[in-house]
């Protein structure tokens, strides 16, 4: 059983508590430990507060209750007893920041995630914070679709064995790929189109997704 930590930021609680709760559950879901989950403390405030009459809780109530010190502790620790980190980062601050790279000097593979669905995303912003680059990080869009199979592709998957494959494209084809490669000229035409493949087309086809379910049967 793979040990996890979940690292995320506390400060966009208001905004990403469900996201936060979906992306434990399915880290669980996976048959993998969340070493100190501290969400289920903050679903319990939450619920607290929904029965004041708050709608949810805010930055500022959080400010009152979060021990700096002792958090920075139990991470800390719970960084160093895991086996990878998977973190949400729509939001990311320095703290999120300062744990992925902590992670990443004790050789702990990343999986760093971000909202397809929140609002005015900056992925330069968050690429700033967060980001070294593969191996040592993989950076992924997600929705609540797509979660189940990101997660569990990140925490099963052994060493990633590529193949070659002679694929003739069209003009169109070669246009958009071109288009991708200015926007990311850090990645090759091959990688993209791969990356398309798995994080949009394979997740999506539900066929196939129930067909891969069926054979693990």
């Amino acid at each position: 059983m793979k040990k996890v930590f979940f690292s995320a930021s506390i400060y966009a609680i208001p905004e990403l508590l469900e996201n936060y709760l979906m992306i434990v559950k399915n880290i669980e879901a996976s048959g993998s430990l969340v070493v100190s989950d501290w969400t289920k403390s903050w679903l319990v405030i939450a619920k607290k507060y929904k029965k004041m009459g708050k709608p949810r809780i805010k930055e500022r109530d959080i400010l009152k209750v979060i021990d700096r010190e002792k958090l920075y502790e139990e991470h800390t620790k719970a960084i160093q007893e895991c086996d990878v980190v998977i973190a949400e980062v729509t939001k990311p601050t320095i703290t999120v920041g300062y744990q992925l790279f902590y992670a990443i000097s004790h050789k702990k593979p990343v999986l760093a995630l971000y909202s397809s669905e929140a609002k005015n995303i900056d992925l330069n912003t968050i690429k700033s914070i967060i980001y070294s680059g593969p191996p040592l990080i993989l950076l992924k869009k997600y929705s609540s679709k797509s979660l189940p199979f990101t997660i569990n592709n990140f925490l099963k998957k052994k060493r990633e064995v590529l193949k070659k494959f002679n694929f003739i494209i069209n003009e169109e084809i070669e246009k958009y790929l071109k288009w991708l490669n200015k926007k990311r000229p850090d990645k090759s035409m091959s990688d993209l189109l791969r990356e398309k493949l798995m994080d949009e087309i394979i997740i999506n086809d539900a066929d196939f997704q129930n067909s891969q379910k069926a054979s693990r049967h």
